[in-house]
């Protein structure tokens, strides 16, 4: 798989439904566990499609965190725009949490996990993924270049 953006993300944000820049609350949640996976699908919108019940990590010292320093900027030089954030810290991770195998971001939006809305999906990160935990930090690392790059096709 790659890193992904989730349909009804572009969707809003091309519609001005979702705005994941300054000021909004995106957050940040890791997925894995006992031997669960979730199959990526670009067609799930809301927290409660990651069957997290069963998919999201639900170990000793995990929890899910929220983003800072969100930012949108139009860069006119490499024809793009691009989502950035701060680096994401979970801390001390036990080993009774599993395997990380993917990291997943989100608008916080208030309410339940039924109207939280799924952004993207990221399994291609720094550290490596899956990545075990064993009582250490994990820190989701994001590319210097930013997080999500959206870029218009060549005419």
């Amino acid at each position: 798989m790659s890193n992904r953006c989730y349909n009804n993300t572009i969707e809003q944000m091309m519609t001005g439904g979702l705005d994941i820049g300054a000021g909004s609350d995106v957050r940040c949640l890791l997925l894995g566990g006992a031997g669960n996976v979730y199959v990526f699908d670009p067609d799930d919108e809301h927290l409660d499609d990651l069957t997290l019940g069963t998919n999201e990590l639900s170990g000793t010292g995990y929890a899910r965190q929220a983003g800072t320093g969100e930012a949108v900027t139009q860069d006119d030089t490499n024809d793009r725009v691009t989502f950035d954030l701060n680096d994401v810290a979970f801390g001390t991770l036990n080993a009774d949490n599993g395997d990380i195998d993917a990291v997943v971001l989100y608008e916080e939006a208030g309410g339940a996990d039924a109207t939280r809305v799924l952004v993207a999906y990221f399994d291609d990160l720094n550290p490596a993924l899956p990545f075990t935990t064993d009582g250490g930090t994990f820190t989701v690392t994001w590319n210097a270049l930013g997080v999500i790059h959206a870029t218009s096709p060549a005419a």
